[in-house]
């Protein structure tokens, strides 16, 4: 399935960059975001025009079955792999399982653009999302995007919240 999240923030698109590539970001949205059990940065690096990361994310278990057979919650750990193109305000990214049966089926991959119009930033993530198992492999699309999309909304949350108590705005 295709998807698209938007969310409009209050703020000019360099402060959002500066906030999403602050230190402090990760263990904060770890403190605030009740739907991760942990998120980790593995790798930052800023090599000029791009910036090139890797994060580990264990978000809560959602699914705890797949018809008969048990999810353990280790199987919906994932590492972001991503890429920000600064002069293009845009995040390519594509998600992949740590589990190495999640990942034989699992894909998710898109990008994040950002769009300053007047005072607010409008960020759009925007991707493919895609369970290759017959029939059921729809809807645990359907179940993986509304937790999805929750997560993303509480993180837009944490983000408007990390961006205030830290002055950047």
């Amino acid at each position: 399935m295709n998807y698209s999240i938007t969310h409009t923030f209050s703020f000019p698109v360099d402060v959002l960059e500066k906030a999403m590539l602050h230190p402090d970001l990760i263990p904060f949205l770890q403190s605030e975001m009740d739907s991760l059990d942990e998120m980790e940065v593995l790798e930052c690096v800023d090599e000029g025009e791009t910036i090139r990361r890797r994060i580990r994310y264990l978000p809560k278990p959602i699914i705890k079955r797949i018809g008969l057979k048990k999810v353990p919650p280790k199987a919906m750990e994932f590492v972001e792999h991503s890429v920000y193109h600064k002069t293009q305000q845009m995040l390519e990214y594509n998600n992949i399982s740590t589990h190495p049966k999640v990942r034989s089926i699992f894909v998710n991959r898109g990008n994040i653009t950002f769009a300053y119009s007047g005072n607010t930033t409008t960020r759009t993530i925007a991707g493919e999302l895609h369970v290759k198992v017959k029939v059921l492999g729809m809807v645990a699309e359907k179940v993986i995007y509304k937790s999805a999309k929750s997560v993303l909304d509480d993180e837009a949350a944490a983000l408007t919240k990390f961006i205030t108590l830290k002055n950047l705005g």
